[in-house]
């Protein structure tokens, strides 16, 4: 049996239908069927109970689920290794767009700053992205601002994030240091735009609450919600520590909301067989150090 021929039975088994695997591993239904009829031949068991047209795993198989998890988990840290060795010492970060906004840049010069050698690849896009990038091993280490949706990654919080309501300073909420969640009814909230068209952590609160608002645009970055606000064009939410300029050149306003939770965490995740440089590991002490770094 194959390294090839035990990941495509691991995909069976995992997700139930050999239909998904196939469309997963960009081959035909009838080479998944071959391969686990040829696994079942060669060795003489049976791997699957084939019921109603569903695919239930048998004890065998079970146990060989469990094993074959196992096996291409140490091939994947061997093929890491090798990567790793033959391209040169590269390390490809990922960040969502709030990390990527905020903490990332500070994070790459001190890392340049320590590992002078190794060449850095950066990509700043959404959470979900990022996330199916880390889990392909195209990037080895990645900054976000959300609980990733796999158990393969390994999720470790590096520092809290207070998010702040923002104004122009022609609205008429400027002036005023903290507001309450009610004096936003009727507001218009200028909001980032997402894949899954989830709520913002705004929008949810203004909801639990009963508080009606109108979301009048949808963003796809900080700097453009960020220029909307200038303009007196609605009201956002925003890291704190992305408007520092702002607020000192008399551009924005920022407001304290006094009966809302607006901390969210900033964390950072790997794969959890990818195989850890030393300079990955380094790059990964930064990132939980950050805040100790950067306050010094």
């Amino acid at each position: 049996m194959t390294i090839r021929s035990l990941k495509i039975f691991v995909e069976v088994a995992e997700s139930g239908k050999i239909s998904d695997t196939a469309r997963k591993l960009y081959i035909t239904q009838a080479s998944v069927s071959q391969c686990i009829s040829e696994i079942e031949k060669e060795y003489n068991i049976r791997l699957f109970e084939r019921l109603s047209k569903k695919l239930y795993l048998t004890p065998s198989g079970k146990q060989l689920l469990e094993y074959g998890r196992q096996l291409l988990a140490y091939n994947k840290m061997v093929d890491d290794f090798l990567l790793q060795s033959t391209r040169g010492k590269i390390l490809r970060v990922g960040a969502s767009l709030s990390t990527g906004a905020s903490i990332l840049s500070d994070l790459i010069t001190l890392m340049e700053q320590k590992h002078p050698d190794v060449k850095n690849q950066i990509v700043v896009a959404r959470n979900s992205i990022i996330e199916e990038k880390l889990l392909d091993n195209d990037l080895d280490i990645c900054l976000n601002d959300v609980q990733p949706s796999s158990n393969d990654l390994i999720c470790s919080p590096i520092m809290r994030d207070t998010l702040v309501l923002i104004c122009s300073r022609s609205h008429p909420l400027c002036g005023r240091k903290n507001i309450m969640l009610k004096d936003l009814a009727g507001e218009n909230l200028i909001v980032r735009d997402n894949t899954n068209n989830a709520s913002t952590r705004l929008e949810q609160l203004l909801s639990e609450r009963g508080i009606p608002y109108n979301v009048s645009w949808v963003c796809a970055d900080t700097l453009a919600s960020k220029k909307a606000v200038c303009s007196g064009h609605g009201i956002s939410t925003i890291s704190q520590r992305l408007i520092r300029d702002e607020v000192e050149q008399g551009l924005l306003w920022p407001l304290e909301v006094l009966d809302a939770n607006m901390d969210r965490t900033f964390n950072l995740l790997y794969h959890k067989d990818k195989y850890l440089t030393d300079y990955m590991n380094d790059f990964i002490q930064l990132a939980k150090n950050y805040e100790n770094l950067s306050a010094n």
